[in-house]
């Protein structure tokens, strides 16, 4: 990694963290704050609840987007697992709902955020929606598309996906890099890591071509071509390759290299 690129990711981490901080003042409830979880047929009992601070919530949701195709919610099949990534702020702990679907947190921040999960459903809301001392976790806080919306609205957690997204790139993580940049909402992003990574392919496949390894060339390229459909750089590689090393290529099994399948004389 050249210095230039490295000191461009200091500084976003740098913006990112400012961002963090500055994007709403420390409100503390000193008191106790009453939650409780429900579902239209009512309270919810036996469900856990953890307050989480930007940095988890960003930590997991992009454990989750490298793992999952979030297409605009987090996957039921993963509320569990999500759940379990999200550590707690300091000073707090995780709680269970009684039989009438509460629990009391003994200190909240405004910038935090109140997560349930209990059976098959997830419930999120942010700490600064409590009024009176009380926090209700209910349909308008439940699902995965709820709870997504929700956090990356965040500018923290958004930018820290984003800048997850940008040093995944950097090693050349492209998958990963990409599903980031599109669980942060940032499609411009993506579309630059897609165009990386295809000008990456490109290189990798004139190194093939240098080393007569041309059915990794042409994987290469054929990569290149999937990912952004006739581009005239992909064209021109596939149309030299056919043009240089015409006929079909194919790998012996007991050969480790490319084989040239021409007319024989």
């Amino acid at each position: 990694m050249n210095r230039h690129l490295r000191l461009w990711l200091v500084a976003a981490l740098i913006f990112a963290a400012a961002s963090c901080s500055e994007q709403q003042p420390v409100e503390e409830i000193k008191k106790s704050v009453e939650v409780v979880v429900q579902t239209a047929n009512g309270p919810v009992a036996g469900a856990s609840i953890k307050v989480v601070d930007e940095q988890s919530a960003a930590n997991a949701l992009a454990a989750l987007a490298i793992r999952a195709d979030l297409k605009g919610a987090i996957p039921e099949p993963e509320y569990g697992k999500f759940f379990q990534s999200l550590a707690v702020a300091p000073e707090s702990e995780v709680l269970t709902t009684d039989a009438a679907g509460k629990a009391v947190i003994q200190r909240l921040r405004g910038q935090y955020f109140v997560v349930a999960e209990g059976g098959r459903n997830l419930w999120l809301a942010s700490a600064s929606e409590t009024r009176n001392r009380n926090l209700t976790l209910g349909a308008e806080n439940e699902g995965g598309q709820r709870a997504l919306q929700l956090l990356i609205s965040n500018p923290g957690i958004n930018d820290a996906l984003v800048s997850a997204a940008r040093q995944a790139f950097t090693r050349a993580q492209f998958d990963q890099a990409r599903a980031l940049a599109l669980a942060s909402g940032s499609t411009i992003v993506a579309t630059e890591i897609t165009r990386g990574e295809v000008s990456h392919l490109l290189k990798q496949a004139e190194v093939a071509i240098e080393s007569k390894n041309y059915e990794a060339a042409r994987a290469d390229a054929a990569r290149a071509n999937a990912l952004i459909p006739d581009e005239p750089a992909i064209r021109a590689l596939l149309d030299r390759i056919l043009a240089e090393y015409g006929g079909e290529l194919r790998t012996f099994a007991a050969h480790s290299g490319a084989v040239l399948m021409g007319n024989s004389s």
